[in-house]
Formats: C-alpha cells, structure tokens, sequence
C-alpha cells in the first residue's frame, strides 16, 4: 500500500502500515488536492484484481464507483487496542482523475471444473508441476518444507524429500532431468536429480524467491513484485527483467508461475486470480478469474490462498489448487465477454 500524506497547517501526517495521527476537524485546501492526486493512482491500481487493500495491522474499506463522478472512502484503524477512524469521502470528475476507461481491455476467462482429485489438506502449496504422470509440489512453513512427487489420481505422496528447518520451500521448476527449488528470504535455491530427489548443488540469488518456471530457454523467477527475473538455468546468472503490469499499472504480489503455450501463468498472492503474461513485454493479456473453486468443498481447518499451477502439455490439462486445500482441479479456461 502506497503512503498517504495529508497536509494540514503545515504538519504531515503519514498514514500507513505504521498509521497514527492525532484527531483534526478539517483538511486544508493543499491536503485536498494531494488526497486527489495520490487517490486516484491508488485507485487506478486497486481497481485491478491484481491489487487489493490489505494490511497486517491496519484494516481498509475502499470503493470506486465508474461514471461521470469517482467515490471514494477510506478507513484505517492503527491498532487494536486503540482505532483511530478516519472516514472520507471524496468525489472526482473524470476531468479531475486520470484514470484509464479501457479498464477491462484484457481477456478475462472463468472456469470449468473438468476432474477433481485428492490433496493433501496439510501441504501449504508453494509450487507445482506436472510431468510423465505424476506432480511435483514444493511446500512452505519454515519446520514442514519439503519436496514432494504425488500421485494424481489419489493424492498419495509416492517420494518426499523435508528441506532443513531453517529454510521456508517455494517455487519449483523442471530443468533437463532436474528439480529447481527456491527458499523465500535465505537466497539460496536446491537443486535434485528428479528421479530420487538427491541433493545435487545449489546456487544464491539477491532477492526473495516466489515462484519460477522454464520458458525452454532462461529461468523465470518471482520475488513478489512486479518484477520477473530472467536467469540462465546452467549458472543461475540473472540476464534480464521484466516488469509487469495491466491497463491499470504495475502488477504487485506475482507468486507462483507456470509457462503455459508462450505465455507465463501467474498466480496473485492474497488473491482468486490468476494473471497470463506476455513474456515479451510484461503485460498481462488475460485475468483467470477462480472464486468459488474450492467453497463446495468440507474442511475442518480453514483453507489458504489459491496457489499452486501445473499444466500436462502431452494432453493440454491445466490444474490448480492452494495452500491446505483439500482438492486439486483440473480446469478449462471459458472466455468472458
């Protein structure tokens, strides 16, 4: 979440993660104009499902409303123990905040549900792959990371390897006749034989690891942010980025990955989304649209996040699912009009 000034008699007041500001009866002409120009970049970048407004420690309620006027309304609480609210409400003409009409110029496709299968509810899914048969999941949690093969069909873990405690598993890809691992914050990725899971080398990288997939020719790696980064898969040396972003600006919280048919798949933390990205330019060509995938389904635990692609190209089948979800879906995209 970007920072919100507000300027009043010649005090700041910064409104943010660490929000706090005494009570004020007004908002000086200058404020008005600063909450006019900084809300509508929040907006334009909200507005997308790659966005949304959500904070540890601070709670929001943001609406935008398409036509001649633009309403806006925002609401922060500080801590628990002591809310401060401030609730205000501004209204923009079109003239007044530059924002794209061509909001929905991306494809946007639904799903159909075409199998279901068994996962394992306890696995905080990280990454995920499809190969001769058979998946390969990366879990998550610092003490319970591991790499897995699973069976489709039954869910039925068939080899496991447990990644030491300190290292918290993310995405994972196929290179040659090997397995590519990446670890979030400690920089490091594993590399395994993929037939026995023997730990073979490994290689650093400056920046968090997300998500990572292998276009035919360079690694593609996720750190969480707009930014893709392209490695080569013998030295791990990065020799170029990608920025990526839809009609409404960058796009923020870019997890786990998958190459699909010359475009890359994108799952959006915090999010039911997924993103299709032109793997050229950066922008996104289409937004997969997954609420109410895993809702039918009983759980005694409450589910994480939609996480997790693989895609069978021998037969064109495309699966999904999410952290301690219970299911594992394959799915058909349908365009939306």
């Amino acid at each position: 979440m970007l920072p919100i000034r507000f300027i009043k008699e010649s005090e700041f007041f910064s409104l943010g993660v660490d929000f706090f500001t005494p009570k004020f009866s007004r908002i000086s002409a200058a404020a008005e104009l600063a909450l006019r120009h900084i809300l509508c970049q929040e907006w334009a970048q909200t507005s997308s499902p790659s966005q949304s407004f959500w904070d540890s420690r601070n709670t929001l309620s943001f609406s935008a409303k398409i036509g001649t006027r633009y309403e806006k309304s925002i609401l922060f609480s500080d801590n628990v123990n002591q809310i401060v609210i401030i609730f205000l409400v501004l209204v923009f003409s079109l003239s007044g905040c530059r924002v794209s009409s061509n909001k929905h110029a991306e494809a946007r496709y639904g799903y159909k549900i075409v199998n279901s299968y068994p996962h394992d509810k306890d696995a905080f899914t990280e990454g995920l792959i499809f190969e001769d048969g058979v998946l390969y999941e990366s879990t998550g949690l610092y003490g319970a990371s591991s790499l897995r093969k699973v069976e489709l069909k039954t869910g039925a873990i068939l080899m496991a390897h447990k990644l030491q405690e300190q290292f918290f598993g993310e995405g994972i890809t196929l290179y040659k006749n090997k397995i590519i691992q990446l670890t979030w914050r400690s920089h490091t990725g594993f590399i395994y034989n993929k037939d026995n899971f023997m730990l073979i080398g490994q290689f650093y990288y400056p920046f968090e690891g997300w998500g990572i997939t292998y276009d035919g020719k360079r690694l593609i790696v996720s750190n969480g942010t707009p930014k893709l980064h392209f490695l080569n898969p013998e030295t791990f040396k990065e020799e170029s980025t990608l920025k990526v972003y839809d009609t409404n600006g960058p796009v923020n919280r870019i997890n786990e990955l998958e190459y699909i048919r010359g475009k890359i798949y994108a799952n959006i933390w915090q999010t039911e989304y997924i993103a299709e990205i032109n793997p050229e330019t950066g922008e996104v060509s289409g937004w997969v649209d997954l609420k109410g995938l895993v809702a039918p389904y009983k759980h005694d635990k409450p589910f994480d996040v939609l996480n997790g692609i693989a895609y069978d190209k021998d037969n064109n089948r495309l699966f999904v699912t999410g952290k301690l979800w219970p299911r594992l879906f394959e799915i058909k995209l349908v365009r939306q009009e």
